[in-house]
This record gives structure tokens, sequence and C-alpha cells, in this order.
């Protein structure tokens, strides 16, 4: 691969910063939990009776764009994921339709789309990492919603 100066030494902070950690470090930060309104739309969408009934908290949303087998009703918890729940394009366009007939916009499906590979090539390209098993999700603010990385716990460094 042809790397170009500016390339090399637009990269080279990162790279010295991840070499010098020789341990596992953690960083937090708090992600905002998905509005209210969103989370309510998505359990009367996405739940089934017996789900709904147990009024489990939506949180954030698992953001799953290029899977195909995720069931259109979800019936019960995964083991260790109590509040936040897939959401690939049908499901996202299901609940987007719904929202904004009640007047909440989201983005477009290719935007989105748009900005999660735009984040990967960053990743990629710009930090020097593989983006292995990193977790897309869409919480949310009191504002709008927004997307967020995190488990970083499987990526390496791509050299």
């Amino acid at each position: 691969m042809l790397e170009s100066p500016r390339d090399r030494l637009s990269r080279e902070p990162t790279l010295l910063l991840w070499r010098s950690f020789d341990k596992p470090t953690m960083a937090m930060d708090l992600i905002p939990a998905l509005r209210r309104d969103i989370a309510r739309t998505y359990a009367q969408l996405f739940f089934g009776p017996e789900l709904r009934a147990q009024k489990p908290p939506v949180r954030m949303l698992r953001l799953y764009f290029g899977r195909n087998d995720i069931p259109p009703v979800t019936t019960q918890l995964h083991p260790g994921l109590h509040s936040d729940f897939p959401l690939d394009i049908p499901r996202y366009r299901k609940l987007a339709d719904t929202l904004t007939a009640s007047g909440t916009r989201l983005p477009r499906t290719q935007d989105i789309s748009r900005g999660m590979g735009e984040l990967l090539s960053r990743l990629h390209w710009g930090v020097g990492i593989n983006a292995r098993d990193v977790e897309l999700v869409l919480p949310g603010a009191d504002w709008e919603p927004q997307c967020w990385v995190f488990d970083l716990n499987q990526v390496g460094i791509r050299l």
C-alpha cells in the first residue's frame, strides 16, 4: 500500500499514544439514553406481548444495518443484553416512519450508513486499527439521536 507522508504524519501521534500503553486501558464516557418517545415506540413496534409485559428499559439500539437475520419481533432478552436491542434496516425504517407520523424525524438510512462507513474508515486509516467487533449504537439525548461506538476489546493494530 502506498502512503503519503501526510497520512503517515497525521497517524503518527495516534500510533505513539496507542503504543504507549503496555496493558489494557479503560476510558469512560457517558452514553446518553435513548429518548423516551423513541424507546417507547421501539418497544411497541418490536416487542412481543410477553416481553412488552416485562417492560425492559430500551436505553440504546445496536445498529445492525448489514444483517438480515433479525426477527421482526423480539420475544426474549438475550443474556447480558437487557437494555440495548437490535436495529436493522427494516426495523429502522418502520421506526422512522412511525416517529415521522408523530413529528420526530430520524436520519435517512443512507446517511447513517455513510456515517458508519466514515467511522470505520477513520478507525482503520486514521487511527490504524481494525474495527473487529466494535459496537455501533444509536443512543439519544433530549435534542437528537446520535451514533456512538464502543466495545473495542477485540480491535487490533492494522499494520
